[in-house]
């Protein structure tokens, strides 16, 4: 179990119970932490944070009043938005309290944000009704915040088309970008002489 972390610099006190933090894109996590002063006048202490973006940190007070000797605790809430902005793995940042009445005295703690990966894509096919012999392509959009691999499979019943390439293709897609997958199907037998036939498949 993490130790907490308690630091003075002056008038100027910051106390945190635990320094490194886990989340999962879109839900909350919040970070009691304690001001004190120190000092021997009243004093505003105001928060900051400095490492991810403003718009996921939320705080309960972004400054607080304090009389000497008085310490009091701040909720500091960081949500990270469920899309891709919001990167996987370890995020370092700093919370930062500075002093109103000395803006020289400003503490900071070192503390690491671990954000969860999630799995998001979509997919569309073009065209949709494809030509004997002619390319169709299926492109897959990355919408989580890792980079991911996909495999696109064409079947067709009874086994009528034959696809080339491989029936299977690989796809690896970093987070927010497009990959693509070109294919062509030909019927298996040749169709007997007449109007056009329409066979049925699945990407």
């Amino acid at each position: 179990m993490q130790e907490p972390s308690s630091e003075q610099q002056g008038r100027v006190g910051i106390q945190v119970e635990t320094t490194s933090f886990a989340v999962t894109p879109g839900d909350s996590v919040s970070i009691p932490i304690v001001l004190s002063n120190h000092g021997l006048e009243g004093d505003v202490l105001t928060l900051a944070v400095d490492g991810i973006p403003s718009s996921w940190v939320y705080t309960s007070s972004a400054s607080t009043l304090l009389t000497p000797g008085q310490s009091q605790e701040v909720l500091l809430t960081i949500q990270p938005p469920h899309s891709l902005q919001a990167g996987a793995g370890r995020h370092p940042f700093r919370v930062q309290v500075k002093s109103q009445s000395a803006p020289g005295q400003v503490f900071e703690v070192e503390c690491s944000l671990s954000i969860a990966a999630f799995a998001e894509f979509s997919s569309e096919l073009r065209p949709q009704r494809v030509e004997a012999g002619e390319p169709a392509r299926v492109t897959v959009e990355n919408r989580g915040n890792i980079q991911q691999a996909y495999t696109l499979t064409c079947q067709s019943p009874d086994n009528a088309l034959v696809f080339e390439p491989d029936p299977s293709q690989q796809m690896r897609v970093p987070p927010g970008q497009v990959g693509m997958a070109e294919f062509q199907a030909t019927p298996r037998n040749r169709p007997f002489i007449g109007g056009d036939v329409s066979l049925p498949f699945t990407a």
